[in-house]
């Protein structure tokens, strides 16, 4: 039983292993996309020497940012088993906050370690994450403990808290005049005499695009043409975003997706946007 007025913390024993991969206990859950930020808080006064206990992005190959014990006392190490080095620091005070600042839109992530819970320091390089399912589910933010002493009695890490925040996405600006513009094209998309477009609400995600009392809307040759009068089905798009932001709209009269073709047509044909974005169908957009 826990006593009224305890601190709830999740202790994970140090078993032993010889590195990371190995570790028996590493607790973690699937890390977030495109963006996401994982800080942890770690009491390790329990460890006892060759104990190894902190925050990992567990894939192969790995990185982590944790506390090392040894004879001498605590040390901060942040690994990463890319380029197979190690970066300490010192540590005088048990308690310390671990953070991942992850970007799986560049694969990229960056270590932090804070004392105080407030001011954070960057430790080591950035460290490229691996797409791969060496883990069955790709990278994964895990806790760990364990202890590289053979024959050792490993002590105890406990974590009193984890915060996981993702990069927010912004809502689908109802009510508001946008411009789009095609990926890799400076020049805001233009049809006919319109270059910004109001967003109407059509609900379950979907919008339409009136400028000027005029609704761009999808014919049956699946060209877009500004069309007068109140938006029906060749008028309304579900709004999509993609893993890194941009945006797709798909014709609810088509089944297929607006597009910008090499001679600056606007068409409903996409069977959807290509990884390259070299055929038109991805957009960004800007209130304006």
């Amino acid at each position: 039983m826990v006593a009224p007025g305890a601190t709830r913390v999740l202790r994970l024993h140090a078993l032993p292993a010889s590195d990371l991969w190995h570790a028996r206990n590493t607790l973690g859950q699937r890390a977030i996309g495109p963006r996401s930020t994982v800080t942890v808080t770690l009491d390790a006064s329990g460890l006892k020497p060759g104990d190894v206990s902190g925050l990992a992005l567990f894939n192969r190959p790995y990185a982590w940012l944790g506390v090392e014990r040894s004879d001498d006392g605590l040390t901060l190490a942040q690994f990463d088993e890319v380029t197979g080095t190690t970066s300490r620091a010192p540590l005088s005070n048990p308690r310390v906050w671990l953070r991942a600042d992850c970007d799986f839109v560049k694969n990229t992530a960056r270590f932090h370690y804070s004392t105080d819970g407030a001011t954070y320091a960057a430790i080591g390089e950035p460290h490229v994450m691996a797409y791969g399912l060496v883990t069955f589910q790709g990278v994964r933010s895990s806790l760990f403990s364990y202890n590289t002493r053979s024959g050792a009695e490993g002590g105890y890490a406990d974590f009193d808290a984890i915060e996981v925040t993702e990069q927010p996405r912004p809502p689908i600006p109802y009510g508001k005049r946008i411009e789009l513009s095609v990926q890799g094209r400076k020049a805001p998309l233009a049809l006919d005499t319109a270059r910004a477009f109001r967003v109407e609400d059509r609900g379950l995600g979907r919008v339409a695009l009136e400028s000027d009392g005029r609704h761009v809307s999808v014919a049956r040759d699946q060209v877009a043409s500004l069309r007068r009068g109140a938006p029906g089905e060749a008028e309304t798009f579900q709004w999509m975003e993609t893993f890194d932001g941009d945006l797709i709209l798909m014709s609810l009269a088509t089944k297929r997706y607006l597009r910008v073709d090499p001679g600056g047509r606007l068409l409903a044909d996409s069977p959807g946007p290509r990884p390259d974005g070299q055929d038109g169908a991805r957009f960004r957009w800007r209130a304006c």
